[in-house]
């Protein structure tokens, strides 16, 4: 399939950074991959409890 949106995107300096800084599984792990990995908890509490999207922004804008 030829797809000339995601070719820019693959060649494009900015997708290189983040895979050469995000891609590697011995880094260090951060806020970010603790969030991915904990966000289907997260959105089923909140579907559950509406109150709790606002506790989770709060607690994501915390951490910026």
């Amino acid at each position: 399939m030829d797809c000339d949106f995601a070719t820019r995107v693959l060649d494009c300096m900015f997708f290189t950074g983040f895979v050469s800084e995000r891609g590697p599984p011995w880094r260090p792990c951060d806020v970010w991959d603790e969030l991915y990995s904990n966000i289907g908890d997260l959105l089923r509490l909140e579907v559950q409890d509406q109150r709790m999207l606002l506790v989770h922004i709060q607690v994501c804008t915390n951490f910026l």
